[in-house]
């Protein structure tokens, strides 16, 4: 109970970390992350694959940035922006087929 309040005491006061030039990005940092981009992976629910951004338009970046730093600056992140989907594989055993597609 004492270490609960004293905790809430040392951060009562807490804002985040201050937002300064070191914190927003630019066109040329998001250019440089789709550069990195790994070519011939499956697009994800959005349908936009890595040769989208690697191949776009240039001032998509730049969009692309401001987008970024909006979200920064309001500490708000989209829902959406979060949602996946996981694709299981099966695996062969040793016989050459996978236990749970044998009848």
């Amino acid at each position: 109970m004492r270490l609960t309040a004293n905790y809430a005491q040392m951060r009562s006061d807490y804002c985040g970390n201050l937002i300064d030039d070191s914190s927003y990005f630019d066109a040329e940092l998001v250019e440089n992350v789709f550069s990195k981009m790994k070519r011939g992976k499956a697009a994800g629910l959005d349908n936009i694959s890595a040769e989208h951004v690697i191949f776009c338009h240039p001032l998509l970046p730049a969009v692309l940035a401001k987008l970024l730093n909006f979200m920064v600056c309001s500490g708000h992140v989209p829902a959406s922006f979060g949602m996946s989907y996981t694709v299981p594989v099966p695996k062969n055993n040793a016989s050459g087929y996978s236990k749970s597609l044998i009848p």
